[in-house]
C-alpha cells in the first residue's frame, strides 16, 4: 500500500520551473506565497539547490527571478552547508548586484564576517573584471553600518510581499 502513495516532494527543476512560471504572472506575489509554504515542506538542501541555482543561471527574466529566489532564501533561511567560497565564485557570473538578499542570506545564516573573509579570497583569485565587480558588490552589501537594521528592512520588505 505504501509503495503506491505518489512523492509529493517536489525536484530541483520542479522548484526553479514553479519560480520562474510565477515571475510571469500578474499575481506572482501569491503564487509565490504559496510556492514559499509548499517549499517549507521540502528537504533544505534541495531547496537551496534549486534557488541559488537561479543565481548561477543565464535565463531572460533573471532580475525578476533572482528578486523571487533572493525573497525566498531570506524568507525560508535554508540551512547552508556547501562550500561557501564556490557558491560565492559560481553567482558572480549571472548575479544582478542589485539583489541584495543573496550576500543577506549567506551572512544571515553564516556569519556576515565569515562571508566577507570568502569574498576577500575570491578576490585574492585571479578573476575577470565582472567578477571582481561583482564580488566586490557582495563587500558593499555587507559594508552597512547597522547590520540588524538592514535585516529588518528585509524582513518588513519580504513580509510585506510573501507574508509572516
Amino acid at each position: 500500500m505504501i509503495a503506491n502513495v505518489i512523492s509529493l516532494k517536489m525536484e530541483l527543476e520542479q522548484i526553479q520551473s514553479e519560480l520562474f512560471k510565477a515571475i510571469d504572472k500578474p499575481n506572482c506575489w501569491q503564487i509565490l506565497q504559496h510556492l514559499m509554504l509548499k517549499l517549507k515542506k521540502e528537504d533544505p538542501g534541495k531547496v537551496l539547490d534549486a534557488l541559488l541555482g537561479v543565481f548561477v543561471d543565464s535565463r531572460d527574466n533573471y532580475f525578476s527571478a533572482q528578486t523571487a529566489a533572493g525573497g525566498l532564501l531570506w524568507k525560508l533561511k535554508p540551512a547552508y552547508t556547501r562550500n561557501l567560497r564556490e557558491d560565492i565564485r559560481r553567482s558572480l557570473q549571472h548575479w544582478d548586484v542589485s539583489i541584495e538578499e543573496l550576500p543577506w542570506y549567506f551572512a544571515e545564516v553564516i556569519g556576515i564576517e565569515k562571508v566577507r573573509e570568502e569574498v576577500k579570497l575570491v578576490l585574492a583569485e585571479p578573476v575577470d573584471e565582472l567578477s571582481q565587480k561583482r564580488a566586490e558588490a557582495y563587500l558593499y552589501w555587507l559594508s552597512v553600518s547597522k547590520p540588524e537594521d538592514f535585516r529588518s528592512y528585509l524582513d518588513r520588505s519580504w513580509n510585506r510581499r510573501l507574508g509572516d
